[in-house]
């Protein structure tokens, strides 16, 4: 959300520096799409879906539900396997969440 917000912090820094007033059209204009910003940023996202199993190789935190002992298998070179199961919860696209709706 930081850096979506920096567009909208730069106009409200840049107005008084070179001395210009917003119009009414730029007023309704941020406002939109401050109004966007949010909406974009706050969303949720989550259904059912089905993990297929893969392999590849980057750190596991002990704490993602993608990477329960019962799930995974470490393989030599430090990758690891992943074993097909489905689920359901909220997500933001990454790498265990690239697919199409």
């Amino acid at each position: 959300m930081i850096f979506a917000l920096a567009p909208f912090i730069g106009a409200l820094a840049a107005w008084p520096l070179v001395g210009e007033q917003p119009t009414t059209r730029i007023a309704i204009a941020f406002g939109i799409s401050l109004a966007g910003v949010v909406v974009v940023t706050t969303a949720k996202h989550g259904h059912e879906h089905m993990h297929g199993g893969i392999e590849h190789v980057h750190p596991i935190q002990a704490d993602d539900i993608h990477h329960r002992a019962d799930l995974i298998e470490v393989l030599d070179g430090g990758g690891h396997r992943h074993l097909s199961f489905s689920h359901d919860h909220e997500h933001l696209p990454d790498i265990h969440h690239r697919h199409t709706h």
